[in-house]
């Protein structure tokens, strides 16, 4: 039995958080410091229906005719959920590439234990960390492969998962307007699978802050071990998503 989809309020506070809107209401990037490349095209399902929204780059007219096909589609309200005319979306935009994905909200209160170390920012072991690692040899050579230069990269409120001196996981605020945040979440390619992602992700939402915010998680329908992380923790589906780039 597939888990109850969210409702729309959810949604739209869910991209609130993750886009930047010019004035127009056209997703201009994504909601992250770097304010990087936007999709074309996102929907996302709640139980009775589909959001819809669309990048600068997308004509009037084709807005109007991929609106006019998301409002017959069944509901993305479930987790393996695909637009019925997915296709034509991408024939209409001229896509690259399409990401179906799958949105969650975070419970206030959720209940998670495990033995292993977590710093999260905003602490005097935080503090340490931070100069410890920076500017050189302290850091890790596979987060410096994943595209980590420093701390800098450390979008705060982060919390790192540890395995001794060395950070094993992080997750950190990807998203974060004023009402909501989505947090990023990596790891050492070489300590997958180990429980400190899941770690990570537990202590950042429930980082002070993050003060009373709505918190979402969002993954792509193959991620498995993303998905798991989701389901470990008890956050509650919410929607499919579809985006186009």
């Amino acid at each position: 039995m597939s888990p109850s989809a969210g409702t729309l309020d959810q949604i739209k506070t869910k991209f609130g958080s993750a886009f930047v809107y010019d004035q127009n209401g056209r997703i201009e990037a994504m909601n992250d410091p770097d304010r990087s490349e936007g999709p074309s095209l996102a929907i996302c399902g709640y139980a009775s229906g589909n959001l819809v929204r669309f990048g600068p780059d997308v004509d009037d007219d084709t807005a109007a005719a991929i609106s006019e096909l998301v409002a017959t589609e069944p509901a993305l309200a479930s987790p393996d959920s695909l637009p019925e005319y997915q296709d034509r979306y991408m024939q209409l935009l001229d896509g690259e590439h399409q990401v179906p994905g799958v949105a969650y909200s975070v419970p206030k209160l959720f209940t998670f234990d495990s033995e292993i170390q977590v710093i999260s920012s905003g602490t005097s072991d935080a503090d340490r960390l931070v100069q410890r690692i920076s500017p050189t040899d302290a850091f890790s050579s596979e987060l410096r492969d994943m595209g980590f230069r420093g701390p800098h990269d450390f979008w705060e409120p982060w919390s790192a998962a540890m395995q001794g001196e060395q950070i094993a996981a992080l997750a950190f605020a990807a998203r974060l307007t004023d009402r909501s945040s989505e947090p990023g979440i990596v790891t050492v390619p070489s300590l997958r699978r180990q429980g400190f992602a899941t770690s990570a992700v537990a202590a950042w939402a429930k980082h002070p802050g993050l003060g009373t915010r709505s918190l979402f998680y969002s993954t792509t329908q193959d991620n498995d071990a993303s998905k798991a992380i989701a389901a470990r923790l008890g956050f509650q589906f919410i929607g499919a998503t579809f985006s186009v780039y």
